[in-house]
Formats: C-alpha cells, sequence, structure tokens
C-alpha cells in the first residue's frame, strides 16, 4: 500500500475486523489479572476528585513486584482473523514497570499512557508486538481503558503493515494536520495535544471511537424504542467525537475533506453495526418482513444529521 492512501483508504469491514479481533485478545488478556498489592491506596485523599479507579498505583506495584510478561503468541497462531497481514504480530503483557522502560525510545504516537505517564499499551514496530500493562486488569474502569487501548494499538499496527512499515517515516502521518498544533513549549499537555493531532494518532483514536459505538448501539437497540434509538446513538457518537479529540483538531468541520471522509466512514459502520446487533437480537433469524424494516431503518443512518461543528 502507497503511503499516500495511508488514512485515507480504511473501510468498514477492516474497522469491525479490528473491532472483533480486540475483543477477542482482550477476553484472552483478562484471563491473566494480577492480584493488588495488600497496602494498595484504598484510603480517600482529601482531593475530591480523586477516583482510585483510574488513579495510578503503579509505583507500589513496582516495588512489589519483579519483571513480568506474560507472551501470549502470534496472532495468526491465536485467532481466525480475515485481517492476514497481522498475523506476524505478536501480542504479550508485561507490567508497568518495565513496560515503561521498554517503550521509552518508541515513538510517542504508538505509546497510549495515562495521566501519570505511565503506559498502557504500546506497538513496537522493531518488535512486531503489541505490548499491553497487566497492572491495567485490577479495576473495571482501568480494564476498560486496557479494552479500548487493544483496538488502538491494532490500528497502528496495521496501518504500519499497510504501509510496509513506513508510516512513521512519512512526515505526512507523523505531523500535526496544521501548523496551529505544533507544541511551541515543551509543555506536557501542549505536547500531548501535538501527538494527538497527528494523522497516525487521529486514525487509531477513530477506531476506538468506533469501539465505543458497539456498545452503544447494542443498547440502542435491546432497550429503546426505534423512534428514539437514531437519537440516542447519534448523541452517542457526537460526544465520542468530543472524548477521542477527533473534532476538535478538525476546526473547519465538514468543510475539511478528511473530517468528511470519517464522518462517513462513521456512517457505514453505525449503519452496518446496527443490521448485525438487530440480527443478534433476533437470534440471527430474520424474516423477509424484518429485513425489509430493517433496510429502512439502515436506510436512516445514510442520512446522519452533520455533527454539530
Amino acid at each position: 500500500m502507497r503511503l499516500i492512501e495511508l488514512f485515507l483508504n480504511e473501510t468498514t469491514e477492516e474497522d469491525r475486523a479490528i473491532i472483533s479481533l480486540a475483543q477477542a485478545i482482550f477476553h484472552d488478556v483478562e484471563k491473566h489479572k494480577q492480584e493488588e498489592p495488600e497496602d494498595a491506596p484504598w484510603y480517600e485523599p482529601e482531593d475530591p476528585t480523586y477516583d482510585r479507579d483510574i488513579e495510578d498505583f503503579s509505583d507500589i506495584l513496582r516495588e512489589k513486584k519483579e519483571p513480568q510478561i506474560i507472551h501470549l503468541g502470534k496472532i495468526g497462531k491465536l485467532y481466525d482473523t480475515p485481517l492476514k497481514i497481522l498475523n506476524s504480530v505478536k501480542i504479550d503483557l508485561q507490567d508497568g514497570a518495565s513496560l515503561d522502560k521498554r517503550s521509552a525510545d518508541v515513538p510517542d504516537e504508538y505509546v497510549e499512557r495515562d495521566k501519570s505517564q505511565h503506559t498502557v499499551g504500546v506497538w513496537l514496530p522493531d518488535e512486531k508486538t503489541i505490548s499491553l500493562n497487566m497492572d491495567y486488569l485490577n479495576t473495571p474502569k482501568r480494564k476498560a481503558r486496557l479494552r479500548s487501548v487493544v483496538a488502538h494499538e491494532l490500528r497502528h499496527a496495521l496501518d504500519d503493515a499497510k504501509s510496509e512499515y513506513r508510516a512513521t517515516s512519512a512526515k505526512r502521518y507523523t505531523s500535526p494536520r496544521r501548523r496551529q498544533f505544533i507544541a511551541k513549549t515543551k509543555d506536557p499537555a501542549a505536547v500531548a495535544r501535538e501527538i494527538a493531532s497527528r494523522p497516525i494518532e487521529l486514525n487509531a483514536r477513530f477506531q476506538e471511537l468506533e469501539n465505543t459505538m458497539v456498545a452503544a448501539i447494542r443498547y440502542a437497540v435491546n432497550n429503546l424504542p426505534e423512534d428514539e434509538a437514531e437519537k440516542y446513538i447519534m448523541k452517542e457518537f457526537d460526544d465520542a467525537l468530543d472524548f477521542h479529540q477527533i473534532k476538535e483538531f478538525f476546526p473547519r468541520g465538514v468543510k475539511d475533506r478528511d473530517y468528511r471522509r470519517l464522518i462517513n466512514r462513521a456512517n457505514d459502520f453505525i449503519e452496518k453495526e446496527y443490521r448485525h446487533q438487530l440480527d443478534v437480537k433476533s437470534g440471527g433469524e430474520i424474516g423477509k418482513a424484518e429485513k425489509e424494516k430493517l433496510a429502512r431503518r439502515a436506510e436512516l443512518f445514510k442520512r446522519v444529521k452533520k455533527p454539530k461543528k
């Protein structure tokens, strides 16, 4: 695949395949949950915004554990996926301290870090490996973050493989979309924003967004009347564009060709996932009349209102 096609040539089938693969990988990853140390910080600090489910306690884990790594194996040996180009990619789990050291020299856009700058997951192109922080299996909110990161790093791995591992050498994909996003200081927040604005990173976060939408669509199909489902799904989509820092890097909104391409990609994804969830709900035995009704319903999502600028 020529580099110029990267970020422009993804398909819904590819996105859905990544999400299915990410779900299978996380199912196996969950089996390796480590016990939290007895003296982990169960207290509530004075800061009322403290949330121990997402607050980092990697320092305590580092004192208690020897370096650990669990090799799950190569994707092609573990899973049957249509993304054959990823068959040689390896998956492993590692304790947070060791993973921080291992990912220190990896390009920033390939490393997902928490607020304390510890690595949650990383795509290691030289090793053809996705490595995940096993410490993130200790609480529900941490697990939810790790689940999302699996899809994120798979997208990095796929983009890299499609470009014959030349993506990180192409300024078109590793430079900020616009000069206004270039960090003018070494302030961590400014640097993080610059990294987030790079196309190669935007594409990975968009994959996370679609992963988020699967749960939203499933909820709408199983719990809401048809006339409410569309509004709910599109509200979730609009919120996800903000949460995953997509919209802020397209200040021209739908006037931006790349943004329109992303929205069209999302619309197609939502339509197909809606069809799939309805099929699952009916036990996979949708009759002719129901299929016609479904087709009419799916048509609505092709005319989805553009998110607000």
